[in-house]
């Protein structure tokens, strides 16, 4: 067989990769789904906002458009599940979160994006802080139940456009 990773686009090449890590579970080499969605989620609110993505040491948000600084989180769906908890956010030194849903093999049409407030992240739903501090991690944890989900302030957003153009670039042969 004779695979080269350079003729195929970057979003050939992820689906091959969560194929891998499939198969790799499965024979038990690995133990954890880890994986870059970070900076690929970063990098496509970049590409869908018009923004700057910071440097990898930046705290507090990822990437910034204007005046607007944004706290991306991403995850990916697993198969037969799907995640519904976020990376913790500590601090608040931030506008606004978007958070980028990828499915199992980053399709980039089944991708889902939310964007809310960061008065949302901090306000009480029924009297009750909605993401509670949390010792243990040091920040908050966000949890996207359906009634999150389905909450006015959290609106869904469209960033296939930037994905495909992030995402369906094979290099050039030059």
């Amino acid at each position: 067989m004779n695979y080269d990773p350079s003729k195929r686009t970057s979003a050939e090449l992820l689906a091959d990769w969560a194929g891998i890590m499939r198969e790799l579970k499965q024979r038990k080499v690995i133990r954890t789904r880890n994986n870059p969605i970070s900076d690929i989620a970063e990098e496509i609110v970049a590409k869908r906002f018009g923004g700057q993505r910071g440097e990898s040491t930046q705290k507090g948000w990822d990437v910034r458009t204007g005046q607007t600084r944004i706290q991306v989180k991403a995850m990916r769906h697993g198969g037969d599940y799907r995640r519904t908890t976020l990376g913790v956010i500590r601090g608040e030194d931030f506008d606004k979160v978007v958070v980028v849903m990828f499915p199992e093999d980053f399709s980039i049409d089944q991708i889902e994006a939310y964007e809310f407030s960061k008065r949302f992240v901090f306000s009480k739903a029924d009297g009750v802080e909605r993401f509670p501090h949390r010792e243990h991690v040091n920040g908050r944890v966000i949890n996207l139940t359906t009634p999150v989900l389905a909450d006015k302030e959290v609106k869904s957003i469209d960033i296939r456009r930037a994905a495909h153009a992030v995402l369906d670039v094979t290099p050039s042969t030059t």
